[in-house]
Order: structure tokens, then C-alpha cells, then sequence
């Protein structure tokens, strides 16, 4: 899985969200990555705009540069 596939959307706050284009890949990769122990979630049409579904995702406090660095690693960036 590449990033260069992926938009990171601009965000100043602990919400990020990455643009995985069409209902069923967005789902497909959430699955993924939730499998690798991550919770993120899938935002699908008609939530927002078809091609433009996303996965999101919360940073918090607890998380350490380690869980940053693998979350990464599982989007492929």
C-alpha cells in the first residue's frame, strides 16, 4: 500500500483523516490496519462526497512515537 495513493487531509487538531477513494477500498483498508491493532474508522458515501472516503483517525496523548511510526508503517506512507 503506497501513500502516494492516499491524500492526507490538512488538520491542526488530533483528527487526521487520509483519503482512501471509493466505499469498499476505504473499508478494506481500515479492516487492515484496525487487524493490526490500530483503532481508526472508515468515512464512506454518503457520509461525505462519493471519492472522497476516508479513514480517520485520533491521535492522543498516550500514544507514543513508537504507535505513531507503526501506524504509518500499516498505511503504507
Amino acid at each position: 500500500m503506497s501513500m502516494s495513493a492516499y491524500t492526507l487531509l490538512p488538520s491542526p487538531s488530533p483528527i487526521q483523516a487520509i483519503v482512501v477513494p471509493g466505499n469498499a477500498k476505504c473499508k478494506r483498508v481500515a479492516d487492515k490496519i484496525n487487524f493490526a491493532g490500530f483503532d481508526v474508522y472508515p468515512i464512506r458515501a454518503p457520509t461525505v462526497p462519493s471519492g472522497s472516503e476516508r479513514i480517520r483517525i485520533i491521535l492522543h496523548v498516550h500514544n507514543t512515537r513508537n504507535d505513531v511510526e507503526q501506524l504509518v508503517k500499516h498505511i503504507g506512507i
